[in-house]
């Protein structure tokens, strides 16, 4: 039997590694109707209403109430007894110790269907989820790295868009192509983070400190720290 019997819908992080493991899934199925969310959206309860027995989720904190998890957070697998009584009602838990949860998906799905045109990106979404990824290609700002930045639960039909395209088998190339102009502004935009980071960080003890008050500008920890 299919893990994805009686599955409707998927709940998934909103990142690269989030759809990932979604368009896997939507690869095996494609009627999957898929919605894109946040962990503080879960653990608030925001999705209940999206989260039954037909529905599986993916990256994100573990549910009860859902019939297929797939993850590999530790914080959040659930425990032995969640596990029992989760798989007991009727859930299938497929919680896996690797570098990503597409790779969990990944690895489920493989001898069912054919994801070769998944090959060439699953070990990005790999380095980007578990921290793997070099300082150089960091820097380096390559269209797979600016693509996961494209992704965001403010864009649901971006989302959609790119997730389709994955799901659907259009090779890595072409769906880079696609979405050029977003990229390009993208890395324009990364060019700009960090004249301002350049200019205004510096360092006490060790600690980074970059204050990008007032300049309108906003990035995160990571850019900071390749920085430094």
């Amino acid at each position: 039997m299919s893990p994805l019997e009686g599955i409707v819908r998927v709940v998934a992080d909103s990142d690269l590694d989030g759809l990932m493991a979604a368009a896997v899934l939507k690869a095996s199925k494609p009627e999957l109707e898929v919605h894109f969310a946040h962990p503080a959206l879960l653990r608030a309860g925001k999705l209940d209403h999206l989260i039954d027995r037909e529905t599986a989720i993916c990256d994100l904190p573990f549910h009860q109430g859902c019939g297929l998890y797939l993850d590999h957070h530790f914080t959040n697998r659930p425990d032995s007894v969640q596990q029992e009584e989760f798989e007991a009602a009727g859930g299938v838990c497929h919680w896996r110790d690797t570098p990503s949860a597409a790779r969990v998906a990944y690895d489920l799905m493989k001898d069912r269907l054919d994801l070769s045109h998944l090959e060439e990106i699953m070990p990005i979404v790999d380095a980007l989820d578990s921290g793997g990824i070099t300082l150089e290609d960091f820097m380096n700002d390559g269209p797979v790295i600016r693509l996961s930045r494209s992704l965001s639960i403010s864009d649901p039909d971006h989302m959609q868009v790119v997730l389709n395209q994955f799901s659907t088998g259009v090779a890595l190339d072409e769906i880079l192509k696609s979405h050029k102009s977003r990229l390009e502004a993208l890395r324009d935009d990364r060019k700009l983070q960090e004249k301002f980071v350049q200019e205004r960080i510096h360092i006490v003890d060790e600690l980074a400190i970059c204050d990008l008050s007032d300049t309108g500008v906003r990035t995160n920890g990571y850019l900071v720290t390749a920085l430094a």
